[in-house]
């Protein structure tokens, strides 16, 4: 196969056949540059390729100039005249056919290029609205009634070299998150309007984009008429008012989007108004284009899986907080365990030592932490404002704080026996454990009562029902000296017992029931012994027939 250097004199040739030339200037030492001219239906559009000569990147087109029919903006046309044609992930490059491949894509640019010309795919503007819109960044958490007053921050911090602002409608709960990004916040005089909208906005083919408020107004009523008077009402109402700034954002269909306007002093407001009529004064107010970014736990909870359940508003206890506690622990926060009113509590009286580091979620900088404290000051690193409590002590000298749902994430057989016996009665307990070294994991949840607990499992496994493998499962330690004996199993074994867990209790917070026992086995040794099911309580069971 012709690779990089060795394919380009045979592109140069094919190229040259549709009328395009080798620059006479090479901007880069990475890029093959050539110029010639699209064919499209409305005639020749001069344009530049950038070919990288490793063909690890697509072909980078500009047109030189854009047209003035694509002016002052076009979809799929960048503002430096690059022509975005085909998206990442929508085609495969044939590395063993880089010359094919390569004019295969040119053909798609000049497609590309010959229907902008005719004035089609105008309707794509509405999905590259942020290539055009957004001047700086505003992070929205807000969460509860968008009627609540709101507070807006600026932000200047190392990860945003731009300028940034916060919008919040709880500082409380802001402020953790500020704290976690580092940097220096300051509340802003301003006042902030959510103004919704029936369209989602698209660039203007005029003025574009507004500088003023009087060219954003007019943008705007060919969206929505009714916005524009909703906007010069919530202007006019600042304009009354010592502030030095009012944010409004429009809440289309799609999502969020806004703008700040700096407010003239006293002064000037008197001094406009004497010059103008009825609300002119107010046009030439300079904006600030915002782009709206959330970050309430709400969005970060339910964005990978919009339609599904989640964890969040209720309450979860997870008992152990070691090798498959600390993942499992991570993965219930990112579903929302601890957000939106709901509360995670971890338990485990035992702190983090050296042994324990090869296979924890937890690092070298907790060691000789207790475990519990430690995991949840390292989630909240991740999710600042959830609401989590760390308990350093046996769960067996203690009262639960009513959970919805108990996880038991011990490993330890007796321990599980005392949680059946002393909560099935009326509340949910997960059970997730590793059996032998690593040779499978398994959950099992039982409903309140019903059905199953651990130690029931545990005597039907004793007589070969439900079993995780048909082979026997020989007991493996290692350790010595004044090491204590353990099992010894990789990190992924501990991963993959967390996950199978966390599935579980995804499906106990939702509609359905699926099989209270699930089993995954690890070792390509042992084949399964059972199926996924339901198993039935077990008569005589001393933890859940009592």
């Amino acid at each position: 196969m012709l690779e990089g250097e060795d394919a380009i004199p045979d592109l140069l040739s094919e190229l040259q056949g549709r009328g395009f030339k080798r620059s006479y200037h090479q901007g880069s030492a990475e890029y093959l540059e050539l110029t010639g001219a699209f064919r499209t239906s409305e005639g020749p559009v001069q344009c530049r390729l950038e070919i990288d000569r490793t063909f690890r990147q697509s072909p980078r087109i500009f047109l030189t100039p854009v047209p003035d029919k694509l002016l002052p903006v076009a979809p799929h046309l960048g503002p430096n005249g690059q022509l975005c044609y085909a998206a990442k992930g929508t085609y495969v490059f044939d590395i063993y056919d880089p010359v094919r491949q390569t004019l295969a894509l040119i053909s798609r640019a000049e497609q590309v290029l010959d229907s902008l010309m005719k004035g089609e795919m105008r309707e794509d503007l509405a999905e590259e609205f942020f290539a055009y819109w957004g001047e700086c960044s505003c992070f929205m958490d807000v969460e509860g009634e968008e009627t609540k007053p709101l507070q807006v921050y600026s932000c200047d911090y190392k990860s945003i070299k731009a300028k940034a602002f916060f919008l919040t409608d709880n500082v409380e709960r802001t402020s953790k998150k500020l704290t976690v990004l580092g940097g220096e916040f300051e509340q802003l005089n301003a006042c902030v309007f959510l103004i919704s909208s029936q369209s989602n906005p698209r660039p203007s083919l005029e003025s574009w984009p507004p500088q003023n408020l009087g060219q954003l107004l007019k943008w705007q009523r060919a969206l929505d008429h009714r916005v524009p008077s909703k906007i010069l009402k919530k202007i006019k109402s600042v304009s009354k008012r010592n502030v030095e700034a009012c944010m409004l954002v429009i809440s289309s269909p799609g999502f969020k989007y806004g703008f700040m306007v700096a407010m003239p002093t006293k002064q000037d407001r008197k001094f406009l108004r004497k010059r103008s009529m009825g609300n002119q004064h107010l046009y030439p107010l300079k904006i600030l284009q915002v782009a709206i970014i959330r970050v309430d736990d709400k969005y970060l909870t339910e964005r990978n899986l919009p339609a599904a359940p989640n964890l969040a508003r209720l309450k979860i206890t997870i008992i152990g907080c070691g090798t498959i506690g600390g993942y499992l622990a991570e993965l219930a926060v990112k579903a929302g365990a601890g957000t939106i009113g709901g509360h995670l509590e971890l338990i485990d009286p035992d702190r983090l030592g050296p042994n324990n580091l090869g296979r924890h979620r937890l690092g070298f900088g907790d060691l000789h932490q207790y475990k519990a404290s430690a995991l949840e000051s390292e989630i909240k690193r991740a999710m600042p404002s959830a609401n989590i409590s760390a308990l350093s002590c046996d769960v067996r000298d203690i009262e639960l704080a009513d959970p919805d749902l108990i996880i038991d994430a011990t490993g330890d057989e007796s321990l599980g026996y005392w949680i059946a016996g002393n909560y099935h009665r009326n509340k949910p307990i997960l059970s997730v454990w590793i059996e032998g070294g690593g040779v499978a994991v398994r959950s099992l949840l039982n409903y309140s009562g019903s059905g199953a607990c651990y130690r029931c499992l545990c005597d039907y496994n004793r007589d070969y029902a439900f079993r995780s493998v048909k082979e026997e499962i020989d007991d493996v330690f290692v350790g010595h000296g004044c090491e204590e004996l353990y099992v010894p199993f990789p990190a992924t074994v501990s991963l993959q017992a967390a996950c199978l867990g966390m599935e579980a209790a995804m499906d106990w917070a939702g509609p359905n029931r699926l099989p209270t026992l699930r089993t995954k086995v690890i070792s390509p040794e042992f084949t399964s012994g059972s199926d996924d099911c339901c198993p039935v309580k077990r008569k005589g069971c001393p933890a859940c027939c009592n």
